[in-house]
């Protein structure tokens, strides 16, 4: 039997994390607008309606945040080899010019 790798032992951690952040998102949400869902329940909403307003406001701004992360981490993972060549070389150039022989660059 193959030992579990750190990796798959995190994941269950990491997504009950983002979980408990996503509840805490719309339970935030929903008390910041306890006062516009009372006017809205006075004016003949049902609590269906206004279920379904905030939790797809919710789900939209999930999605649109998972977007962000996901495009984010594909510039960093294509970026990486140019960053990784230009602090190398922000490194090795001035280690150039103090070089003990006075060739320098």
């Amino acid at each position: 039997m193959n030992k579990p790798s750190a990796y798959s032992r995190f994941c269950p951690v990491a997504l009950l994390l983002a979980l408990a952040g996503i509840a805490n998102s719309l339970s935030r949400s929903i008390a910041e607008a306890r006062s516009p869902i009372g006017i809205r329940f006075a004016l003949g909403a049902t609590a269906g309606e206004l279920a379904r307003n905030y939790l797809g406001t919710s789900v939209r701004d999930l999605a649109l945040a998972g977007a962000a992360v996901c495009g984010l981490a594909l510039v960093v993972k294509l970026a990486a080899p140019a960053f990784a060549a230009v602090l190398a070389l922000w490194l090795v150039v001035p280690a150039l010019r103090k070089s003990p022989r006075g060739t320098g660059l």
